[in-house]
């Protein structure tokens, strides 16, 4: 046996698995804290890649910013706080997020090396999944929000800041990366609104993330449980939604019950049901 270059073979498998990629996810909690578990438990059994979840506490109340860090704590989950005097008070959620996204991109991910997953804290993978291999060499992957009037193609697309995949490494000029949200071109955007700019520039190396509505998306999973979750699966103003495919990514969507809806309570005991028994083999 040539052991000369036996050992070239292992330096070239050891050096190409030192070279996977990472993948960090970050995610942050404004309240819920309930929710930690569950997408702590899901990324666990779900997620293919080698990777770090990390929690950012922007609540602006102390109790429920201290059950944050328990929750954390519990499951050996990295904790950071985010200064509430980077948050201008305004009362609205929008202006809120985008700041704590901007936050979290400018202080964490324009700076890794790692594929990082950007995603609110109601977003939970139930099933197995790569975000290395679904993103590939591109540089970003999002899913396109816009405002306008779309008869006269006075369009203005942005990214939606709830859900991304990025890799800074790829990324040209990502410090550039914006996630305000204001008045482009007359038209009123949401959070992530500034991302527009960047896209102008980059639009073509971005891979578009798809969305797929429960109410209007037939699955094995709305078979089984429609009749247990009724709100969950049918209703059309909740717009509960699977990002990338159907049964990938499921976003409450109104999780953080910024809405204030008369069955909030209701939609979250459905889905507290759906994961315990998802996550009943784990």
């Amino acid at each position: 046996m040539n052991y000369h270059w036996a050992s070239k073979i292992l330096l070239f498998i050891l050096s190409c698995n030192l070279a996977e990629a990472k993948v960090t996810i970050f995610t942050h909690y404004f309240g819920q804290p309930e929710f930690i578990k569950y997408q702590h438990a899901f990324f666990k059994k779900n997620l293919l890649d080698d990777y770090e979840l990390i929690v950012f506490d922007d609540s602006n109340d102390a109790l429920v910013s201290k059950e944050i860090k328990n929750e954390c704590d519990k499951y050996n989950i990295k904790y950071i706080r985010i200064p509430r005097s980077v948050f201008e008070y305004s009362g609205d959620p929008s202006i809120e997020c985008s700041i704590a996204v901007q936050y979290v991109y400018d202080n964490y991910i324009a700076c890794s090396n790692d594929i990082c997953l950007l995603i609110d804290n109601d977003i939970f993978l139930i099933a197995p999944f790569s975000i290395e291999k679904y993103l590939g060499l591109s540089p970003f992957s999002y899913h396109p929000q816009s405002r306008g009037i779309y008869q006269s193609n006075e369009i203005i697309d942005y990214m939606l800041p709830n859900f991304l995949i990025l890799n800074p490494s790829r990324m040209p000029e990502k410090e550039s990366l914006d996630f305000k949200l204001g008045v482009i071109e007359g038209n009123r955007t949401d959070s992530g609104g500034f991302t527009h700019f960047y896209l102008k520039k980059y639009r073509n190396l971005g891979k578009i993330i798809s969305i797929h509505y429960l109410y209007n998306t037939a699955s094995s999973l709305k078979e089984k449980f429609v009749d247990e979750c009724p709100l969950l699966f049918t209703a059309v103003d909740w717009s509960t939604h699977y990002f990338i495919d159907k049964e990938t990514f499921l976003h409450l969507r109104m999780g953080s019950n910024w809405s204030k809806h008369s069955a909030y309570q209701s939609i979250v005991s459905e889905m507290t049901f759906l994961f315990d028994q998802l996550l009943k083999n784990n």
